[in-house]
C-alpha cells in the first residue's frame, strides 16, 4: 500500500489527458452562450447531488466501470463547454484546465456562468458561409 503503482498514474492522470484532449480538439467557431453552459453545469451538480443522495447500490453501480466511462463521457463533452464559454466571454481555452482545480474550478464556472458575451468586431468575426472560398465560383 505505500508505493505508488503505474495504475495509481494512470487514474490520477487520465481525467488530466481527458480534459487537455478535449479542450485541443475544441472548435473556436462553436460558441457557448450563458444558458447553454447554465444547463451543462446544472446538470453537473445535480449528477452530483443525486450520487451524494443515493443509496449504496447506486454508489457501487456509478463507482464500478459504467460510471467511470460515463464519467469521462460526461466530462468530456463538458470541458468542451467550458472551453467554448471561455472563448464566448472573451477569456482564453486555457480556462478549462483551471476549470478542473477544486476550489479555482468553482470561482472559473461562477465567472463563466455571469460573464457577458464579448462583443465580435467585424474585423474578428468569422466571414460569412456563403464568401467562403470553395464556394465561390
Amino acid at each position: 500500500m505505500g508505493s505508488f503503482a503505474l495504475w495509481h498514474w494512470m487514474i490520477v492522470l487520465s481525467p488530466l489527458a481527458l480534459i487537455a484532449l478535449a479542450v485541443a480538439v475544441y472548435k473556436s467557431n462553436r460558441l457557448v452562450m450563458q444558458r447553454e453552459f447554465l444547463f451543462w453545469t446544472l446538470g453537473l451538480l445535480a449528477a452530483v447531488g443525486l450520487l451524494a443522495a443515493g443509496s449504496t447500490v447506486a454508489r457501487s453501480i456509478v463507482a464500478g466501470p459504467v460510471g467511470a466511462i460515463a464519467f469521462y463521457l460526461y466530462s468530456f463533452f463538458y470541458y468542451q463547454r467550458v472551453a467554448g464559454r471561455a472563448v464566448d466571454a472573451g477569456f482564453g481555452k486555457g480556462i478549462a484546465f483551471a476549470a478542473m482545480i477544486p476550489l479555482i474550478g468553482i470561482v472559473c464556472l461562477l465567472v463563466l456562468l455571469f460573464a457577458r458575451t464579448k462583443e465580435v468586431s467585424a474585423i474578428d468575426a468569422p466571414p460569412p458561409a456563403s464568401d467562403a472560398p470553395w464556394r465561390n465560383k
